[in-house]
């Protein structure tokens, strides 16, 4: 469960670095996910229930669904992106706000 002014823990798979060198210039951006359906984090069972009612979609993330973005952010469509925290967690740091 999230809590105010904390940050979660960011569990084995929780982040990605994606680092691109195109000429002379270097882009650095992070990718931080929310729970993910994988192995090590199965969308079933007591501890998935607990973690879709956090989130806004009230359902886990699909391993396709970053992978979308980290092919963005190796693409030229994302050249002038840089130093960016990008966060893929279905509205988990939201979802303190949801009635």
């Amino acid at each position: 469960m999230m809590t105010l002014g904390l940050l979660p823990i960011p569990r084995t798979k929780g982040q990605f670095a994606c680092s691109r060198n195109a000429c002379r210039a270097k882009s650095e951006n992070n990718v931080q996910s929310g729970p993910i359906a994988t192995d090590l984090d199965p969308a079933s069972g007591y501890w998935a229930t607990l973690q879709r009612a956090v989130t806004a979609f009230n359902r886990y993330g699909e391993l396709g669904e970053v992978a979308a973005l980290l092919a963005f952010l190796v693409s030229e469509d994302s050249s002038y992106l840089t130093g960016a925290k990008l966060t893929v967690d279905g509205g988990t740091n939201t979802s303190w706000a949801r009635d």
